[in-house]
């Protein structure tokens, strides 16, 4: 059989849907989740520690691929479940559906009646979630939280319920903050309860913003591509992922972050990439092999959590990542996934010797927005009217020719936002610090409130059709994933069947006599 077959005995073919890509492009980094039922199939075959016992291939299942493994992981948490169903509550002030809503500017709230309150959703017949981790961003004034002791309950009848947790939310001093519990947990529920029988208030008034709850099990996050693999804008691209627990490791073509093959991904005009996982407390790694890691304010200043693709870095309002001494390079492109609760946030920016600003990705007056300082005192400007705070995740980012009479364009979640700019002068350059989450000159203004994922900043003016398709990567909706495959030959030996491999010979690779 002409594909790794005879190296590996299961493999799951995946598909780039040609309709996301706009134009064909080559070396383009894929994003691969496997969740849910691919998870499942993966794990039962691959211990945590076996990511590297697989291989990705072009679709004539021979050709390999580049991977960087950002995830592997047997219980990783899920996304939000609480989305298509119903949520009411015991009173309703202000809605109940409010808390559901994917928006920190509004909130359910009781009136003032006496503790205990609950709040309650249904996710609808025949769906069951076996919940393990919850999220409130609860309401905050001068007169305290309005949430402190609660439990979360499940049921599947509407009338029987189990404690599934007990916990106690934290008084913040400040609005729109979000705080995680995490727990153990084996049963799936319909209904799921959060009962709450005491603020901060003194009062009987109980307020949340959001409320997100869940999952957890296996899941896998790769990074994958090669110089040379092109994805057509045509035609649906395949290709394969292959694995076996008795294969050896492949060093040569599979790689964590911060590794050789995982260098391989990304191609030389990438500068920066940043997964946003902690490599230490204080710092997150690069992804390319210019060494640009990221040291943040503190330890845990931001703190590493979810993400919207792995992991994640929550700032606080306060704190910050930076990269001294980045060498600004013309062309230029810049992106990233955030989460924005406040207005006035610097998202990303450069400042050069003197002080000013060379470029910024910046949320101000209700628009995300991005200038470039072209020659020494004009400002080329694009801004555009979508306000994404309270809007969930957003990606964002800007491309750039940085020179006389070339093009800046904004983009948001892949698309291109606001009216182009035109540079009158050569963009600046400098090799001073750039900086996420906060006004790169001060440290201090415009600090950015919630979360950042997948930084990355090129030096290429990366095409319209490269912007929607990473969007649609990092969104996981560039992909399908077909079913688990195992090699042609079927069996039975010592009561195993279809044993994937005999006297550590793949059993692909045995032939019938």
């Amino acid at each position: 059989m002409a594909d790794l077959f005879g190296t590996y005995s299961k493999r799951i073919k995946l598909t780039i849907d040609n309709t996301k890509v706009d134009a064909a492009l080559s070396w383009f980094p894929v994003t691969v989740f496997f969740t849910d039922a691919q998870a499942e199939e993966i794990f039962s075959e691959l211990a945590v520690a076996d990511y590297m016992k697989c291989a990705f291939t072009k679709a004539d299942g021979v050709t390999e691929l580049y991977a960087e493994k950002e995830l592997f992981s047997l219980s990783d948490y899920y996304a939000d479940f609480l989305i298509g169903g119903t949520a009411s509550a015991d009173i309703e002030g202000i809605a109940a559906s409010n808390a559901v809503d994917d928006s920190l500017a509004t909130r359910w709230s009781t009136t003032s009646a006496a503790f205990p309150h609950w709040w309650k959703y249904d996710s609808g017949a025949g769906i069951t979630k076996t919940v393990r981790k919850l999220r409130l961003n609860k309401y905050w004034n001068a007169s305290g939280s309005a949430v402190k002791n609660f439990t979360l309950q499940g049921s599947n009848n509407d009338s029987d319920w189990d404690t599934i947790y007990t916990g106690v939310a934290a008084d913040e001093g400040v609005d729109n903050i979000w705080e995680e519990f995490t727990f153990s947990n084996s049963t799936a529920y319909r209904y799921h309860k959060i009962n709450i029988t005491t603020s901060y208030r003194g009062d009987g008034w109980c307020a949340i913003h959001e409320i997100e709850m869940a999952e957890a099990g296996p899941k896998a996050i790769y990074h994958v591509s090669k110089d040379g693999w092109e994805i057509s804008d045509s035609a649906d691209t395949d290709f394969y992922f292959y694995y076996d627990s008795l294969a050896d490791d492949n060093t040569d073509y599979i790689g964590a972050i911060d590794s050789t093959p995982g260098y391989e991904v990304w191609d030389d005009s990438f500068k920066l990439v940043w997964h946003m996982k902690d490599d230490t407390t204080s710092t997150v790694k690069d992804s390319t092999s210019n060494g640009n890691d990221g040291t943040k304010q503190s330890a845990n200043n931001p703190l590493e959590i979810t993400g919207k693709v792995g992991q994640g870095q929550f700032f606080d309002g306060s704190d910050y990542i930076s990269k001294a001494s980045f060498l600004n390079t013309a062309p230029l492109t810049v992106s990233c996934i955030v989460r924005l609760t406040k207005d006035d946030a610097w998202i990303a920016n450069k400042r050069d010797a003197a002080g000013d600003d060379q470029w910024q990705l910046r949320h101000y007056n209700n628009a995300i927005g991005v200038s470039v300082l072209d020659g020494t005192s004009n400002v080329a400007a694009v801004t555009d009217g979508d306000n994404i705070v309270n809007a969930g995740y957003k990606h964002v980012g800007f491309t750039t020719t940085g020179v006389t009479d070339g093009p800046l364009t904004l983009y948001l979640n892949g698309a291109s936002h606001g009216t182009p700019a035109t540079l009158t002068g050569n963009m600046k350059l400098g090799s001073r610090a750039v900086v996420m989450g906060i006004r790169s000159w001060d440290l201090t203004n415009g600090p950015l409130k919630e979360m950042m994922d997948e930084v990355r900043i090129s030096n290429a003016t990366r095409s319209a059709a490269w912007m929607k398709a990473t969007y649609n990567s990092l969104w996981d909706t560039l992909l399908t994933y077909g079913d688990e495959e195992s090699a042609g030959w079927t069996g039975k030996i010592c009561g195993v069947t279809n044993p994937s491999k005999i006297c550590g010979v793949p059993t692909s690779a045995v032939e019938a006599v």
